[in-house]
């Protein structure tokens, strides 16, 4: 029992000096949500440098939950490919390979950037290894 009041006595001056959370952390997710929103945005007007910078600055705010890394990268990826930037875009969706959990998109989204690149046998097989996870999963344009 002394050892635990002993432990209080030295955390406690800690917590209540440094607090649950930071101040500084809010405006971080605030500019990570206006980043992500921002690239989105820019995205679907097909503005494909300002999605990949904005999108960019989402996924290194460090503040997005899977799902929206997830989402941020695969339209990164794909506006790197309307770009004709193919290496980033392929180096995008080989990191998600290893976990996302919507691997059907993953690999339409590689279906469409070797498709960009002219390389449709490749493009055919990752679009079918699509559709192993998702048999109605459509083609990104």
């Amino acid at each position: 029992m002394p050892r635990t009041f002993l432990s209080a006595l030295v955390f406690l001056p800690c917590i209540v000096l440094l607090g649950c959370g930071s101040s500084a952390s809010a405006p971080s997710r605030q500019e990570g949500a206006a980043a992500l929103q921002s690239g989105l945005d820019a995205f679907a007007q097909k503005n494909y440098a300002a999605a990949a910078e904005s999108l960019t600055n989402a996924i290194g705010s460090g503040v997005l939950n899977t799902d929206q890394y997830v989402e941020a990268t695969l339209k990164r990826a794909m506006a790197w490919a309307a770009e004709g930037k193919y290496d980033e875009a392929i180096a995008d969706l080989t990191k998600l390979e290893a976990g996302a959990p919507n691997l059907d998109q993953v690999f339409a989204a590689r279906a469409f950037v070797l498709k960009k690149q002219g390389k449709v046998a490749e493009a055919n097989a990752a679009m079918a290894k699509a559709r192993q996870y998702n048999r109605t999963i459509k083609e990104f344009m």
